[in-house]
């Protein structure tokens, strides 16, 4: 009975410290200033305008360290529905200062008023056209990855994609692109939907490593337990190298720190997750490191040559001060 009373008491301290980690760290949504990063002095930033097979005009938002003048790898950002806002800048930023060539590709074109204010009719009824138009958003990703490619800060065979929601589904369609993606190393999806598409698959011996980042309480038809079944079967079957990683008590949307936090009651449609933002963006600069071949692999806490890439900013969870 002794020993009984001493491990429950050590599991509730254990629980009760936990619970107190967790709830020191959550960040309100005044503290994340998308405009404040680390070091953001050290950053270049700026529009590119480009265009992709359709001809269409498009403008990049392109963020990288002028500590160097050496090319470096580049991350493509592919945006949420509606579209280029701060928030994908941020994230752009962010890489950024974690020694990349951050490029958030223009899906949408420049003629469309893109970021929050863009009213919700219009951010679904954007995004239903590419999503009925697998042709057209596939000339939208080559267009914005042969575009960074020719970046004169960018090596050309060392490029990854991230997006998030459409931009998530968008990334995992682009790896079914291959073997049409020259450079493309690997893709990250951030609660993307949908997981599967109809039309699309991935090609056998597919070299673009995939990772996706979901939340387990996430009620999209587009990630259902089916279609997260059906994705991972796509991507085993083609012999690709992925994860698929779930997180708990987690909902759609869960990397946007403008979103409410859900801290009790049913799933919300969408909700910020301190907890899953921050572990998927530590597997993220993990992903990254590996598909570039930047870590020391016999020793993955040091870096590679010497390169300082990754560790020379803090990071996301530790949420910038308030401003």
């Amino acid at each position: 009975m002794l020993i009984r009373a001493i491990l429950f008491g050590l599991a509730w301290v254990l629980l009760s410290a936990l619970q107190c980690y967790t709830q020191a760290w959550k960040p309100g949504v005044k503290d994340y200033n998308y405009t404040q990063i680390a070091d953001a002095a050290a950053l270049r930033r700026g529009t590119l305008n480009y265009t992709d097979a359709t001809g269409a005009n498009l403008t990049a938002y392109v963020s990288y360290s002028n500590t160097s003048s050496q090319p470096r790898p580049a991350v493509i950002v592919v945006p949420d529905y509606d579209g280029i806002g701060n928030y994908e800048r941020w994230r752009a930023d962010l890489l950024a200062s974690l020694g990349y060539v951050g490029f958030v590709a223009d899906i949408y074109n420049n003629s469309v008023a893109q970021g929050p204010a863009l009213p919700e009719a219009n951010r679904f009824a954007a995004m239903a056209i590419y999503n009925g138009n697998l042709t057209l958003l596939h000339s939208r990703l080559l267009g914005a990855l042969a575009t960074v490619r020719k970046h004169p800060q960018v090596q050309a065979d060392r490029v990854a994609a991230i997006g998030y929601c459409f931009g998530g589904a968008a990334v995992i369609e682009f790896a079914r692109l291959w073997p049409n993606t020259p450079g493309l190393q690997g893709v990250a999806s951030f609660h993307g939907s949908p997981l599967v598409r109809n039309s699309s698959t991935f090609k056998p011996g597919t070299n673009v490593s995939v990772a996706i980042f979901n939340g387990y309480d996430d009620s999209g038809a587009g990630v259902s337990a089916k279609a997260k079944a059906e994705v991972q079967a796509e991507l085993e079957g083609a012999n690709a190298t992925w994860s698929f990683t779930d997180y708990s008590h987690t909902a759609h949307a869960f990397t946007l720190p403008s979103n409410p936090l859900w801290t009790s009651g049913p799933a919300p449609q969408s909700a910020y997750s301190p907890w899953a933002d921050r572990q998927s963006w530590w597997a993220l600069r993990s992903f990254l490191l590996t598909v570039f071949d930047l870590g020391n692999l016999t020793n993955p806490y040091t870096s590679a040559g010497g390169v300082t890439y990754d560790y020379n900013s803090p990071f996301i969870g530790s949420a910038p001060a308030t401003s």
